[in-house]
C-alpha cells in the first residue's frame, strides 16, 4: 500500500464520519481524498478509474455548493 492510498483511505473514512456528524468539512476532506485517488489511479495506469474520480470530484463540489446554499438550521 502506498502513502497516497493510505492517506486517501484515511481521509475518505474521516469524510464518512464527518457526514454522519453533519459537518461541512466532509466536502473538503472528501475532495482531497478524491484527488489523492486520482493520483493513485493515474500512477498505476488505471485511466478509467482516474476518469471516474472526476465524477466524484464534481459530485463533491456540487454537494458542498448545495450545502452552503441551503438554509441554516
Amino acid at each position: 500500500m502506498s502513502y497516497v492510498e493510505f492517506i486517501g483511505t484515511i481521509l475518505y473514512l474521516w469524510s464518512v464520519w464527518l457526514i454522519a456528524k453533519r459537518n461541512i468539512l466532509t466536502w473538503a476532506v472528501g475532495i482531497i481524498s478524491v484527488l489523492l485517488y486520482m493520483i493513485l489511479f493515474y500512477q498505476i495506469r488505471l485511466y478509467s478509474d482516474t476518469i471516474e474520480q472526476i465524477y466524484y470530484l464534481g459530485a463533491s463540489v456540487y454537494g458542498w455548493w448545495i450545502w452552503n446554499k441551503s438554509p441554516k438550521r
